[in-house]
């Protein structure tokens, strides 16, 4: 079949190139802007409670409804507030209902609402905070419109008086600035590299224009039919842009270098140029095709997520190296069949094969697997598991208000409201209660105390409001009654729904207030029981709560399937049972020697605000090295199995090593530093994803792929291809026995 395809590429070259040069075109023009992605982290539906809470504070408050994120302005001036920082104060509450379209739902200041003050201006007297409700997600893309308006639209403000945007809308807002800022020097540093690495690999500066060529027409093909969904109606987590681009840069490479090498091995063995694209095509094109479809897997088990940005990253990552494939399939040999050899190798020249040249450093290592297998695999393991009992060490966070640098508006917002008013203040956790009989009662208001008493003594709570602890502390239901304007913002005009707000004495988006949320959330579920009453628990930090549950519930679902996708590829094209398991076997290993140094060197070696690795990570670092570590193996043994046929089962593994290892280790490279450029964004979640995954490959390309795989079919032998052919041919006669055995074949 690919033989086949081979000889249409060479046939049809010229239609196939003006093909793809159309539809590169055409990708450019229909592809995203970057601010059309979403940068949701993940659109939680009815029926989780954070979420449910919410809609039932909207209905319950119609003042504050419509209101899915909080854009925080505050106003700070270190020699206390003056009446021209007041009067700017009113100008700016004035100001702000006409700036961001119709994002702004509603404005909050101590001048409409002076009960509220404890809650807005500083103990200090030296901030003022004015909360901004905007109608849509503190991720969404249009929040990001609507911060950014508010803004460039506040007037200039008195001298010595800093005024910042910050909340859950203006850490968003910045999320999405940092995230987009960072695609182009992602691609031109990716293309920069890939460049180097293969000018050095070739010496030739037209041989890296092939895979250069490929990647490009990939990536706008791939971006170009993302665009078009987007306008059918699908949605794309904004990180797509970003995992597209080093996925398609690194995995085409890839292919275009597994092919490239073969095609010039087949030059040097004597083969024409049409006869040695049809050689690379019948036995890498397969193996390229069984990478792909493999990698193609693993991204489609995201799609069983409940999360958001899983559920849409991983059909866009499945669609962009389908679309890489086809390009190694039909745009790569149709180049390689237009440019001749010297054209394309120029100015190195193919000289033919010596079956005299002393061996290389790879047939060498290839000798010693096969000499001593048992030594070997020692030696790698005990690289790969040393570092790993750091692993129990490593903490798992989310820390949103930490993803971003320090100079960002929205963390020094955040930075100086912690300071003035206590960390918990600034997005505080919401429990909300309804019952049929109401709350606007001695009886209600006393139930309700007691439930704001309950929720004091929960470890991790600074501060409890509510309609009887209006300042903090309690006052006598009868006094509340009397004080309607007090009464209004703890409960609605009906009566049913009653609001406490609880303040955490640690930072709305740490562990220590996930477990405070789950802490209030059991409290309230024990004090509700027989009440008849409905307690539901929301806000920023219960919001967070329900997707790290969500994400920790999604892991293994996405992890098995991935495995599963993986075994079943691998074992298909392997024929073996044995081989795909030490081979996804070695993978884990590696994820929990990687994640064991990625948490070494963010909790104890770099000076990130985060304290502790992104729950995102561990995900991202088992897919994709699961599906991109994948490549190598079953390129390394497919040549094992290849040579294995001809040259016995020893011979097979020195030969297969010493066949793939200078390829396979350009394209780690490669691929490790593509993936590593997700590095040089300011958010602390892909700079810990692109340093993991980058560390994994190179982990894999220079310790697992060489000396582990290898060492395990040599040790196993005839059993790692069990029950397929190999395992039941017999060893060749070709060789002395004690030559296989030295892994010293002939060639």
């Amino acid at each position: 079949m690919f033989r086949t395809l081979g000889a249409l590429a060479i046939r049809f070259r010229w239609p196939i190139i003006a093909a793809w040069i159309v539809a590169t075109a055409v990708g450019v023009a229909v592809m995203p802007r970057t601010n059309e992605f979403s940068m949701s982290t993940g659109f939680l539906a009815h029926g989780v409670p954070s979420i449910d809470a919410r809609h039932l504070l909207d209905k319950a408050f119609p003042s504050d409804a419509g209101a899915s994120s909080t854009a925080l302005v505050v106003i700070e001036d270190e020699r206390g507030l003056t009446p021209a920082d007041e009067a700017y104060a009113r100008q700016l509450v004035q100001t702000i209902p006409s700036l961001g379209s119709d994002g702004v739902v509603s404005v909050t200041s101590v001048f409409d609402r002076p009960e509220l003050r404890s809650s807005l201006v500083s103990a200090d007297g030296t901030t003022l905070l004015v909360p901004v409700g905007i109608s849509t997600g503190a991720f969404d893309a249009q929040t990001g419109d609507t911060v950014e308006a508010i803004r460039g639209g506040l007037p200039a403000a008195p001298l010595g008086t800093s005024v910042l945007v910050s909340g859950d809308a203006g850490l968003g807002g910045d999320h999405l600035v940092a995230c987009f800022a960072a695609v182009e020097g992602t691609a031109l540093i990716t293309l920069l590299l890939i460049s180097v690495v293969l000018l050095l690999v070739y010496r030739s500066p037209i041989a890296p224009l092939v895979p250069l060529a490929a990647i490009a027409a990939s990536a706008a093909v791939a971006l170009g039919i993302v665009g078009l969904l987007m306008r059918a109606g699908w949605t794309f987590s904004s990180y797509l842009q970003q995992f597209a681009i080093v996925i398609i840069f690194g995995a085409g490479t890839d292919y275009c270098l597994f092919m490239l090498s073969r095609y010039r091995e087949e030059l040097r063995r004597g083969l024409s140029r049409e006869a040695a694209v049809e050689r690379v095509m019948a036995r890498v094109g397969a193996v390229i095709a069984s990478s792909a479809a493999i990698v193609i897997a693993g991204f489609l088990a995201f799609a069983t997520g409940s999360f958001e940005m899983y559920r849409t990253i991983g059909p866009g990552l499945a669609l962009s190296v389908a679309v890489t494939l086809l390009a190694g399939l039909t745009l790569v040999p149709a180049l390689l069949a237009v440019a001749g050899p010297r054209v394309l190798f120029w100015p190195a020249r193919l000289e033919p094969v010596s079956p005299s040249a002393s061996p290389g450093v790879w047939a060498r290592v290839g000798g010693l697997v096969a000499r001593a297998p048992l030594r070997v695999l020692s030696a790698g393991l005990l690289l790969l598991l040393v570092p790993a009992l750091y692993l129990p060490s490593l903490r798992q966070t989310f820390e949103i208000d930490r993803e971003l640098p320090a100079s960002y508006d929205s963390v020094r917002g955040l930075d100086i409201v912690s300071a003035r008013f206590g960390q918990g203040q600034l997005l505080p956790i919401e429990v909300v209660a309804e019952r049929p009989d109401g709350w606007a009662s001695p009886d209600g208001l006393d139930a309700i105390g007691s439930l704001g008493d309950r929720l004091a003594g929960v470890s991790g709570v600074a501060s409890v409001r509510s309609a009887v602890r209006p300042l903090g502390q309690p006052i006598p239901a009868q006094l509340a009654l009397a004080q309607p304007a007090m009464l209004a913002p703890y409960v609605s005009s009906d009566g049913r729904t009653a609001r406490i707000v609880v303040a955490s004495a640690n930072a709305a988006y740490a562990n220590e207030t996930y477990d405070t949320v789950r802490a209030i959330r059991a409290a309230a579920s024990s004090w509700t029981a027989g009440s008849g009453a409905t307690v539901l628990v929301g806000g920023a930090s219960a919001e967070s709560v329900d997707l790290v549950d969500a994400m920790n519930a999604d892991t293994p679902r996405i992890i098995l399937f991935a495995s599963i996708g993986v075994l079943l590829l691998i074992g298909l094209l392997l024929r073996s049972v044995i081989a795909p398991v030490f081979l996804l076997a070695s993978v884990f290993v590696t994820v929990g020697t990687t994640l064991a140094v990625t948490a070494l060197v963010f909790q104890n070696v770099l000076t990130y605000r985060t304290t502790g690795i992104d729950v995102l990570v561990p995900v991202f670092l088992v897919v994709l090295l699961l599906v991109l570590a994948s490549d190598y193996s079953i390129f390394l043994m497919s040549r094992v199995k290849e040579e294995a046929e001809q040259h016995g089962l020893v011979g097979g593994v020195a030969r297969g090593v010493e066949h793939t290892g200078g390829v396979i280790t350009a394209a780690g490279v490669i691929l490790a530093g593509t993936l590593g450029t997700l590095a040089l964004t300011p958010l602390a979640s892909l700079v810990q994803i692109g340093f993991a995954i980058a560390f994994g490959i190179l982990v894999d390309t220079f310790v697992v792929r060489p000396l582990v795989i290898p060492a395990i079919a040599r040790i196993l032998g005839r059993w790692a291809w069990w029950p397929g052919p190999l395992f039941r041919r017999a060893e060749p006669s070709g060789a002395p026995p004690e030559a296989r055995a030295a892994g010293v074949m002939p060639r």
